[in-house]
């Protein structure tokens, strides 16, 4: 059920991320990442040390962020919002940080290509894990051809949107804390209208299920914590143009960005039986 259409201000929208019950975090294409109300105004501001915007935040808490610079190569945390104090900044080296995500406990995961992203030729990818003060725990290089979102469920799996080059299309994998390849979601559903998944957001809810934003088909794919199918969320009637951004919001809803329409929204999907 849609229960929010927002407009910003932004002429791109990238990722979005839940501040808190009320607000959210919307990243686009310049260096300030605004925090917005349900209405639209713009209740703060993130400044990152950024030309062109990070390309991604993640939000620890009110005051302590994480975000990109990919060019640079850095990770950066932020402790005290308010006087923007940086923590810390690691260095990946060769390594160019593309995404990343709040793992329990406290912990953050990192997509890394060993060139650009977008170079075909490169075929160095892994995930790094960190402390929430930027320690490096552990590398995962095994499954991953070029992951680019990641999340993790509640029973530990790291969950990535992979592109595999040799079909052209993107794979959502399940990859268990022991480092196992647990399952392969490809968006082949025989009583659905999608046949493959395309790039976009992706985020696990308080039940297992892994959520799942459809840039190619404009729709949410929900799939259990062991990969099978449950439902579409989205149909025609909701009207959404490139679907890119995509966050639960801890209770019952998402979050969602269209990539260039200027709007924002919220989708309830749960109910209290779940």
């Amino acid at each position: 059920m849609l229960t929010a259409c927002v407009t910003s201000n932004l002429e791109k929208q990238y990722s979005i991320r839940c501040w808190n019950q009320q607000h959210i975090a919307i990243r686009g294409d310049d260096c300030h990442v605004p925090i917005m109300d349900i209405d639209g105004n713009i209740v703060r501001t993130i400044t990152t040390d950024t030309e062109n915007g990070p390309s991604d935040v993640v939000i620890l808490d009110e005051q302590n962020i994480i975000y990109i610079k990919y060019y640079s190569k850095h990770i950066v945390f932020v402790k005290n919002m308010e006087t923007t104090q940086e923590l810390k900044t690691v260095t990946t080296t060769d390594w160019y940080p593309i995404q990343l995500c709040v793992s329990r406990p406290s912990y953050i995961l990192v997509c890394v290509c060993f060139q650009e992203y977008h170079d075909s030729k490169d075929q160095g990818r892994k995930v790094l894990q960190y402390t929430s003060t930027g320690e490096l725990i552990r590398e995962i290089r095994y499954h991953f051809n070029r992951p680019l979102f990641i999340a993790e469920n509640i029973n530990s799996d790291i969950i990535v949107n992979d592109y595999y080059s040799v079909k052209t299309k993107y794979l959502v994998k399940a990859v268990s804390s022991r480092e196992y390849l647990r399952f392969i979601y490809d968006g082949s559903v025989e009583f659905g209208f999608a046949s493959t998944v395309g790039p976009g957001g992706l985020d696990c809810d308080t039940l297992g299920h892994i959520i799942i934003a459809d840039h190619y088909n404009n729709n949410i794919h929900i799939i259990n914590k062991d990969g099978g199918f449950v439902r579409f969320l989205l149909n025609e009637n909701h009207y959404v143009d490139k679907l890119w951004g995509m966050c639960f919001d801890g209770v019952d809803s998402i979050w969602i960005t269209e990539l260039e329409s200027k709007k924002y929204k919220q989708f309830r999907y749960m109910t209290v039986e779940g």
